[in-house]
């Protein structure tokens, strides 16, 4: 189950650590032609800042439906909106540049739930959870090397439609992974059982469940179910610890969004718009990031 967590981590959580080889994609094709300097840079800004938001939402409504539905509904939930992104990207082109703002979201977006959904079975090893969520990172950072094959094929931008079949063709497997190597509930203290073999784990058990994991129902919880907006849940996000740590997360998210998002301008003002440099300093970018530099 671990080892296929990272290959799919792997195939289709790639984060936006590469958006700058994508941005380099539109640059080379002469997208968004009509617009100058600063409003391109303007655009790609705007359009990796719609990214990261819709990540944020969809890792949102992934919690509050994981903790609703379960694994399997939220999972499916995250293919499906992958899958309509993926599709939409193969009809990106430079007269329909209006599919980025929808198709890059989606695919970005959505495997955020994958990503969160995969840490919280790491709960079955609690000897080892540490190791595993940080080998995770390692997937992540291997999913960078997609966009070397991205940059070899973008231009002319048409053979990019193969880039995204291939991730199509990988979502339908992923799925199949969801019921076979994933709980359809979620993993609780005397409650492990993972893949098919839950299929018949009740919803209204689950909402109701006393979370000791053996099936009865405590009479102070009968009827229980989980709320986002609970006094429980608003205590615990303004505890001084989680304060910080929020804040510190912000600040350094904040710092790698700049960073990821004004390479490619930063790097054409440097090099005078050599494209042979640009291309080769590209190449480097997604070599550090493999390694997770």
């Amino acid at each position: 189950m671990v080892i296929t967590s990272y290959i799919e981590s792997f195939l289709l959580d790639h984060t936006l650590k590469s958006f700058q080889t994508l941005e380099y994609g539109f640059r080379e094709n002469n997208f968004f032609s009509n617009q100058t300097e600063s409003q391109k840079v303007q655009t790609y800004s705007w359009l990796y800042t719609t990214s990261v938001l819709t990540m944020s939402l969809f890792s949102l409504i992934g919690g509050f439906l994981l903790d609703y539905y379960g694994t399997w509904f939220v999972r499916c939930f995250s293919h499906f909106f992958q899958l309509i992104g993926a599709i939409l990207a193969i009809f990106i082109s430079q007269d329909k540049t209006y599919l980025i703002w929808i198709a890059y979201p989606l695919f970005y977006g959505a495997p955020l739930i994958l990503h969160m959904t995969n840490a919280l079975t790491y709960d079955l090893f609690p000897k080892i959870k540490g190791t595993l969520t940080a080998s995770t990172y390692i997937a992540l950072g291997g999913a960078q090397l997609w966009y070397l094959i991205y940059k070899k094929i973008c231009i002319p931008y048409s053979n990019v439609k193969y880039f995204w079949i291939g991730f199509i063709v990988f979502i339908p497997l992923v799925a199949m992974r969801t019921f076979l190597l994933m709980p359809k509930l979620k993993i609780m203290e005397n409650r492990k059982e993972i893949g098919w073999k839950t299929r018949k784990d009740s919803y209204q058990q689950f909402l109701e469940n006393d979370g000791d994991g053996d099936g009865q129902d405590n009479d102070n919880n009968k009827g229980r179910k989980p709320t986002f907006f609970s006094k429980k849940l608003f205590k615990e996000m303004f505890r001084i610890q989680n304060v910080c740590l929020f804040l510190w997360f912000f600040i350094f998210d904040i710092l790698s969004s700049l960073y990821f998002a004004e390479y490619q301008p930063w790097l054409r003002y440097k090099l005078s718009d050599d494209t042979e440099d640009i291309s080769s300093y590209t190449e480097i970018y997604n070599y550090m990031l493999f390694f997770q530099i």
